[in-house]
């Protein structure tokens, strides 16, 4: 899978964070980026329950979270 956040408005305060943790509460993906950025972070994930935490940092934002399935050969720029 990959993760995105995204602060889209210009105009906010603060940023966004991004947080999957696995079934059994281990941390296995964090994202963060100030206001108006984006970031991006991608983690193989084996068959299960994931959860994902968005939180915004520092003030009002606007964010997007986005997740994409790679699948068959993945190479370092799939």
């Amino acid at each position: 899978f990959q993760l995105t956040t995204n602060a889209d408005d210009p105009d906010s305060t603060g940023g966004a964070g991004l947080v999957v943790r696995d079934a059994a509460g281990n941390v296995v993906l964090t994202l963060g980026q100030a206001a108006a950025g984006t970031v991006n972070g991608a983690a193989y994930l084996a068959p299960g329950t994931y959860t994902v935490e968005v939180t915004a940092t520092g003030g009002a934002t606007n964010y997007s979270a986005g997740v994409r399935v790679a699948s068959g050969p993945v190479g370092p720029y799939d």
